[in-house]
């Protein structure tokens, strides 16, 4: 099915610097052994990234592939080790979800992932991200 994705990712960086971006993806969502996935276009500049989301009942993985590839695991109340290649650098990366909420309804699939981040020892964060999966002939006007 075609999907429309909105992701709102809000940060409070090093404890003082507030952060919001907002982007909207066209995608397509397929359901597949009790997972939900949906595969979408990262597109900034000349830059693009394969994005994918896999929504299961106990986590949900972001996986980004292209000039800067990473996969995010979230697990409620766990923390995850990963790697960020940014292409000129990779970075270690340290995640601790705090909490997941999934909507769910017959047009639209709202998540919310509240986390903290710690990029390679650089950057630490305080994380909600918002991702909204719609139809695409849903008409959504937030």
């Amino acid at each position: 099915m075609n999907v429309k994705l909105k992701i709102r990712t809000s940060q409070i960086i090093n404890k003082e610097q507030i952060d919001t971006i907002e982007e909207t993806y066209s995608g397509i969502m397929i359901e597949k052994s009790a997972s939900i996935f949906v595969k979408f276009d990262e597109i900034s500049g000349e830059n693009t990234s394969k994005g994918l989301i896999k929504i299961s009942e106990d986590r949900i993985v972001v996986h980004r592939n292209g000039n800067i590839n990473s996969k995010m695991i979230f697990i409620e109340n766990q923390i995850h080790k990963t790697i960020y290649d940014a292409g000129s650098a990779v970075f270690d990366m340290v995640i601790h979800t705090k909490k997941i909420e999934k909507m769910i309804c017959d047009k639209e699939m709202r998540i919310i992932l509240h986390y903290s981040l710690n990029l390679d020892k650089l950057m630490d964060s305080e994380n909600r991200v918002e991702i909204i999966i719609s139809s695409e002939d849903c008409n959504d006007n937030r």
